[in-house]
């Protein structure tokens, strides 16, 4: 976190809906609840969303680089009494991963996320010349739901 030199890591939990408008290029959006290890900071919780952009280096191979950028919001409170003194903080994302297609249906992914903030509170400490940032890095599984992924291409002879 932004203005600390040592940090510990911590959890994240991401849900997230994906969207393929053409193979290559797709959207997401993300809802997370993390957890940072603030030193001498209230005992704090993160909600945040996500609105990425994605691009698919490979997307009918079984493995395929991917790229994703956007914006979010992150929302912070104390975990006990979530509806009082909440901050909004506005956010940039950008980041790179690997995805893997077990099958059709479900692929599994590692990628990692640079997040930066427009502000310099989220730690609980202002210093320095920059606004606070975050890094995560996870791996995860996506199934997808609906149409069938593989197209017909074999024509009815007449």
């Amino acid at each position: 976190m932004g203005d600390y030199g040592a940090r510990d890591f911590d959890y994240i939990g991401k849900l997230g809906y994906h969207r393929r408008f053409i193979p290559h290029f797709g959207a997401s959006l993300r809802g997370y609840a993390l957890d940072f290890e603030i030193p001498n900071s209230k005992n704090t919780l993160h909600l945040g969303v996500d609105l990425d952009a994605e691009v698919y280096l490979l997307p009918y191979d079984k493995f395929s680089p991917f790229f994703h950028a956007g914006a979010g919001m992150l929302f912070q409170s104390e975990k006990n009494n979530w509806f009082t003194n909440q901050e909004e903080f506005f956010k940039l994302q950008y980041g790179a991963g690997l995805q893997y297609n077990l099958n059709a249906r479900l692929n599994v992914f590692l990628k990692g996320t640079y997040h930066w903030a427009f502000s310099d509170e989220i730690d609980a400490l202002n210093y320095g010349k920059r606004d606070d940032y975050f890094i995560d890095v996870g791996i995860g599984l996506t199934y997808m739901f609906g149409g069938n992924k593989e197209k017909n291409t074999n024509k009815d002879e007449e």
